[in-house]
């Protein structure tokens, strides 16, 4: 099992990120967020996209990752690990990518808003993730039921590249 994994990516740390994962990553559904830094409306989706994806590590499993990308590298994220990110004409730019369907594009459905449970309802529509059994709740057979969230930490030295706080 591959997890859920959470990347921020911006130009001070793209020379640090964990290769093996971000190379995986690609085989994998990719909920994304490309900003520009210094953007007014992307530093106000940031949080409401931080709460989306901490729900998301709380109460779902799978396979997938979600990253908030800099629009800056988006470049050397295509050709140094062989993404598709597209180069947007406005930003936050919210995506998903799968390996079969290709990009697709939050917004197209109508009545989606920037609200981290409208975020999340996305995540999970275009990605692979599960809700997760309730720990500590019996299953059909009496047996302990649920289990810890295995999604990836990744942190290299002092860099904190997804990790919860």
């Amino acid at each position: 099992m591959f997890g859920i994994h959470n990347f921020e990516i911006n130009a001070s740390n793209m020379n640090y990120l964990p290769n093996n994962s971000l190379s995986n990553v690609k085989n994998y559904p990719i909920i994304c967020t490309i900003h520009m830094d210094g953007c007014f409306y992307c530093q106000q989706l940031k949080p409401k996209w931080d709460n989306a994806v901490k729900l998301l590590h709380n109460k779902y499993d799978g396979n997938g990752a979600t990253m908030f990308v800099e629009r800056n590298c988006i470049d050397n994220l295509n050709s140094q690990y062989g993404f598709n990110l597209p180069t947007p004409a406005s930003y936050p730019h919210i995506i998903s990518i799968t390996p079969s369907n290709g990009v697709y594009e939050y917004g197209n459905i109508p009545k989606e808003t920037r609200e981290p449970q409208d975020l999340l309802k996305f995540m999970i529509t275009h990605g692979d993730f599960k809700k997760k059994n309730k720990k500590g709740k019996k299953g059909k057979k009496g047996k302990q039921t649920g289990g810890e969230n295995t999604g990836g930490n990744n942190k290299i030295g002092n860099q904190d590249f997804g990790s919860w706080k």
